[in-house]
């Protein structure tokens, strides 16, 4: 028993070394960037698709099987609980974004809002999940924030297939990334609201390390 503790503690520091060495290289990846010249007429894209992969392939899933709580305010995975809009707001945060940690508390729909500066943001009133995925595969790969009736997730959209990945307060009580089309929040909630990460601006802030301001605010309105 004191052999499996120990060999789990290692095999935990050895997932979490790799975890910072992964938001290290996302950093380094950054600031080169940042020193080339011509700022503002930069093509964003190679940006964005570093980042998407980055998030898609390295964070997000490292913060599977973490459990959730409705008070979770994890720092890092695998250590403690953490909320579903905690979890939204920390992963990006590691993928190298400047926001507020109060922004988690704000109603999905604001987060979004705050977040998301160009193309649509697309709201969904008791409408079939078969009809809001066609919307997300619609609008391309990339990276969607999806608020609920009293929830908030990424959806993941790529190669053909769309991942709800979130901190999820069904059984098991975990972070997950599962077909978007199953079981979930997401096909229970009767209302959803879309926005899709990573446009321009988004990357623009990230680029020079800009902090994301609360414009839309519920403790203010």
């Amino acid at each position: 028993m004191v052999l499996f503790l120990v060999f789990s503690v290692l095999a935990w520091q050895s997932d979490l070394e790799r975890y910072t060495q992964t938001l290290n290289e996302i950093e380094v990846y950054r600031k080169a960037v940042l020193t080339e010249d011509n700022v503002n007429g930069r093509d964003f894209e190679p940006m964005r698709r570093q980042v998407f992969q980055q998030l898609k392939n390295q964070i997000l899933p490292a913060w599977c099987g973490t459990a959730w709580g409705f008070y979770g305010t994890s720092h890092w995975p695998q250590q403690g609980e953490i909320a579903c809009g905690v979890f939204v707001v920390r992963t990006l945060q590691h993928a190298g974004f400047v926001i507020p940690d109060r922004m988690a508390a704000q109603p999905a729909e604001n987060i979004i809002k705050n977040l998301v500066s160009a193309g649509p943001i697309q709201r969904f009133s008791r409408a079939p999940l078969d009809r809001v995925l066609e919307w997300v595969a619609a609008q391309g790969d990339g990276l969607y924030l999806v608020g609920l009736d009293c929830h908030v997730g990424f959806l993941i959209r790529f190669e053909g297939k769309t991942v709800f990945c979130h901190a999820n307060y069904y059984p098991p009580q975990k972070v997950v990334m599962e077909p978007a089309d199953g079981p979930s929040p997401l096909r229970d909630s009767q209302y959803r609201v879309i926005g899709k990460l990573l446009d321009d601006e988004m990357m623009r802030h990230w680029l020079e390390g800009r902090t994301f301001t609360q414009r839309y605010d519920y403790f203010r309105e």
